[in-house]
């Protein structure tokens, strides 16, 4: 079974269902009030409830950023997709306060985009690595213009 999920075609497969997923996740407790009822009914006090729920924004953020950067894609799509992931931060926000018991606040927008540089800096081999896409074409290239070399010499000798 373990020799299946190590294929080309099913790894990228997996990592698309699990940061979809997540994003899912994360995306409905923002926007559904139950969450803010359980932290008041679970947390001893206003000021430990927001700093668990501060640290909560920041972490959540920095999972799906890191997620994304193990997405395999072009380099510019993955940097699309951080935008993405900056305009979903706001955008919960605002819709946050539709909400009730919930509001939108410009603090957990700075708070989410702090988690996104910070899972960009932790995840720093995937944002800056090669692309899989490039270093597949590099590879191929190289082979191509190997090949060319050979046929050349090999049409010289012939002369």
């Amino acid at each position: 079974m373990s020799e299946g999920l190590r294929t080309p075609t099913v790894r990228p497969l997996l990592l698309w269902a699990l940061w979809i997923l997540y994003l899912a996740a994360w995306s409905a407790a923002l926007l559904r009030p139950e969450p803010a009822h359980a932290a008041a009914a679970l947390l001893p006090s206003d000021e430990v409830r927001f700093y668990i729920l501060k640290t909560v924004h920041v972490l959540a953020y920095l999972i799906l950023t890191v997620l994304t950067g193990f997405l395999q894609m072009p380099r510019p799509w993955r940097w699309l997709l951080l935008l993405f992931l900056s305009a979903h931060g706001m955008g919960t926000e605002f819709l946050q306060q539709f909400v009730p018991s919930r509001e939108g606040s410009w603090r957990d927008v700075g708070l989410d985009h702090l988690g996104i540089c910070l899972g960009v800096l932790l995840a720093w081999k995937w944002w800056f690595g090669p692309s899989p896409d490039l270093s597949a074409n590099a590879s191929a290239g190289s082979e191509a213009v190997g090949a060319t070399k050979e046929s050349t010499s090999a049409l010289s000798k012939l002369k």
